[in-house]
């Protein structure tokens, strides 16, 4: 995965096509990497909530598709690096669910990022706040993610709406 400064540093070479670009095949990355992920999942909560993110990055790359649809595409790409990015390979790094969650993690993190960056260099306002938008939810997709760790590291390997709930005797002394 590309460090942040690696991605601001492409960034500051792209035109806006290549940009637009860079964040479609991440968000296809992302969607195909949280299809896998979900077929892989053991718990069913952990499943619904990556075929959640999957489809949430479907749509990022729909409504970026619309708006690079309107920009010229250079003669030559100056965005060489683009393929390094680990949401843009869409393919799970490791064989544990926790390694795959923090792979996603830093995924959702970089993309964050370069969103926020989009939205402090376009003129355009409707650009802008679609760029803020999009910030906006990779962040809440990273809290879904965190929130995902901590419950598959928990004490309780399933809730009581999953599986088997705690006995009563795990919560209270007598």
């Amino acid at each position: 995965m590309a460090k942040k400064n690696e991605l601001r540093a492409i960034l500051e070479k792209a035109s806006p096509y290549e940009v637009f670009s860079l964040a479609l095949a991440m968000e296809r990355g992302a969607a195909k990497q949280y299809t896998l992920l979900a077929k892989r999942a053991g718990r069913k909560l952990t499943k619904a909530k990556l075929l959640y993110l999957a489809e949430e990055e479907r749509d990022h790359a729909r409504r970026i598709g619309i708006l690079r649809r309107g920009l010229a595409a250079p003669e030559q790409s100056r965005v060489l690096a683009m393929a390094e990015l680990a949401e843009v390979r869409g393919s799970p790094e490791t064989d544990s669910t926790g390694g795959a969650l923090e792979l996603a993690l830093g995924m959702e993190h970089q993309s964050e990022e370069l969103y926020k960056h989009c939205a402090g260099r376009t003129k355009s306002s409707s650009a802008r706040t679609l760029f803020e938008q999009l910030a906006a939810q990779e962040s809440r997709h990273a809290a879904l993610l965190r929130e995902e760790l901590n419950l598959i590291a928990g004490p309780y390997q399933e809730s009581s709406i999953e599986g088997t709930p705690p006995v009563e005797e795990a919560f209270w002394t007598v």
